[in-house]
């Protein structure tokens, strides 16, 4: 995707206050979900960073840079290590621990709903046509389902609080989904996001 003046602008506020050459230094650190929204919708307030990793060792990487370098105050951490949420200048830095990726394709094809699906590594901003349309429309639409309870949950927050619309596909879709699936008990449980 080809980042306009404007986007690029946004994506320079978003790395100063990241301070993503320290923390994207290895190319294996991805920002994604929707705080890269804004790149497309001004409207849509970033609520928090989401950060995801190739593998545990840049996690590793990226939690001792905020807590040493950054002196981020932790004031979450997952009992089961998945997720762990530091704040930095009042806003939330959540660092997603659950799944490692080995690249930005890969992380936004498990993402739930398609306008959320944006990676960016400090260099290279992955997306698609449908997150884009999405996230300028401000609609729902599915992805993929992995966690159904979550992804339920999310859709509310999506509507009340960013005014996104759930489309009838999406009720649809999620129905469907559900029903011709099976989840395991980790898949049905509500994670903190």
């Amino acid at each position: 995707m080809k980042i306009t003046n404007i986007k690029q602008k946004k994506l320079q506020h978003i790395k100063k206050f990241l301070d993503l050459k320290l923390l994207f230094r290895t190319g294996s650190v991805y920002l994604a979900g929707g705080a890269l929204q804004t790149l497309v919708n001004p409207s849509i307030k970033i609520n928090d960073y989401d950060l995801f990793f190739k593998d545990a060792e840049y996690a590793k990487i990226a939690k001792a840079l905020l807590e040493e370098v950054h002196k981020a105050k932790k004031i979450f951490d997952c009992p089961r290590g998945e997720l762990t949420t530091y704040l930095v200048k009042g806003m939330k830095i959540q660092l997603i621990t659950k799944f490692y990726y080995s690249s930005m394709e890969n992380l936004i094809n498990t993402f739930d709903f398609r306008a959320t699906m944006f990676a960016y590594d400090g260099e290279t901003l992955v997306t698609t046509r449908s997150a884009i349309a999405d996230t300028k429309k401000k609609r729902i639409t599915i992805n993929v389902i992995q966690f159904p309870v979550a992804t339920l949950n999310r859709m509310i927050k999506y509507a009340a609080r960013k005014k996104f619309h759930i489309t009838p596909e999406a009720i649809v879709d999620f129905v469907m989904i559900v029903n011709l699936s099976r989840f395991d008990e980790d898949q049905l449980e509500l994670y903190i996001d």
